[in-house]
């Protein structure tokens, strides 16, 4: 009780005038809480009955920032993209999101931000390379004034689209991380502005250690529900195109969803992030380049954070924003129970892990500053 009173209300106070105004996540799918709907099953069937339900509406909810549509493609193409992104909202934010489960919420609330002052606008899917298009799109919600805590973390999916190669250029992967970091850091600070007198503080994440999915002996044996039957995380890794089941008479809205992805059936799961969880448990060569992969990430992180700090002292000395990049997401341990259904992404109780690891060292981070 006590626990679900500190959720609604706020934790124990933790600063000593008001909470943050306002607080912000930029990132991938764990930013977003994709896959972590109590009712989701890695499975057709499953997931066409799950959207024939009402979504879930809880009493408290952050407030999700979308990509306004681009309305200069003509009166018809406007119309279009207006009802693709009508359905992406309602479905995939509506289902394969729970936002109230993600951990920026999680973590926002143990900050005691005013629920509705969480703003989401990370999106399924995304990359290093989107941090700028979502910086644009954060700024353009709050015209301009920066959150009092904005947090970047791209934890996953770049790995997600890197190929092994013996003869990868680790020091590349590195910069051009860096390169996309800072182009997000940048759009903060060039074009947003701290408001109310407040010193504006913008996070950068530490990469997951995504490589222990594809080595922990209980994440491997995990047993989920997916294509009709319980399976193991190893099994259903395992599975390709081939292997998936037919589903026999989807719903017309079924059919419309699986189109705005351009899929006929539900993917097996290697194709979420087929140059990670195609990796075998005792491919020794492939995980290490996976792990040198993301310590490249890792370092790429810390030098945009540097090149920010360096930036604001050189053009901005006035801006009252700082930069600070965050190591404990490096050292989550990843465990059975913190895996969703579908073996990849972070279940509720591993968000919730997460927001606390970040919640530990922020609290510690902001009383420096105090």
């Amino acid at each position: 009780m006590h626990a679900f009173l500190a959720f609604l209300f706020g934790a124990l106070p933790l600063f000593a005038a008001e909470p943050p105004r306002q607080m912000a996540t930029l990132g991938d799918s764990l930013s977003t809480g994709a896959i972590t709907h109590p009712d989701m099953a890695w499975d057709p069937k499953s997931l066409d009955e799950l959207i024939q339900k009402p979504a879930i509406v809880p009493p408290l909810m952050p407030t999700r920032v979308w990509e306004p549509v681009d309305e200069s493609q003509g009166y018809l193409a406007t119309l279009a993209k207006k009802a693709e992104q009508g359905l992406k909202e309602r479905y995939i934010g509506g289902y394969v999101d729970l936002e109230e489960n993600s951990w920026g919420f999680l973590l926002g609330r143990k900050l005691q931000v005013d629920a509705k002052q969480i703003l989401v606008a990370g999106e399924i899917g995304t990359r290093s390379s989107d941090a700028q298009p979502q910086a644009k799109r954060l700024l353009r919600f709050t015209g301009k004034a920066l959150p009092s805590l904005t947090f970047v973390g791209f934890t996953g999916n770049d790995a997600c689209g890197t190929a092994f190669n013996s003869q990868f250029d680790f020091t590349a992967a590195r910069k051009g991380f860096a390169a996309n970091i800072l182009k997000g850091l940048k759009e903060l600070l060039d074009n947003g502005d701290a408001v109310n007198g407040e010193t504006a503080t913008i996070f950068v994440m530490g990469h997951l250690p995504i490589a222990d999915l594809m080595t922990k002996e209980d994440v491997l044996d995990k047993e989920v529900f997916a294509f009709g039957e319980n399976r193991t995380c190893r099994e259903l890794r395992a599975m390709r195109e081939g292997d998936i089941p037919k589903y026999e008479n989807p719903s017309p809205l079924f059919k419309t969803i699986l189109g705005l992805v351009k899929r006929r059936n539900l993917p097996p799961v290697v194709e979420l992030c087929k140059n990670v969880l195609s990796i075998e448990p005792e491919d020794t060569e492939k995980q290490v380049f996976l792990r040198n992969l993301i310590a490249a990430y890792r370092l790429g992180a810390q030098d945009a954070v540097e090149e920010a700090k360096a930036l604001q002292s050189e053009k901005y000395p006035q801006k009252k924003v700082r930069f600070q990049y965050l190591k404990s997401s490096e050292g989550y341990q990843i465990e059975a129970d913190d895996v969703a259904v579908d073996c990849f992404h972070l279940s509720p109780h591993g968000q919730e892990k997460l927001a606390q690891l970040l919640f530990n060292e922020i609290k510690q981070t902001l009383s420096d500053y105090e």
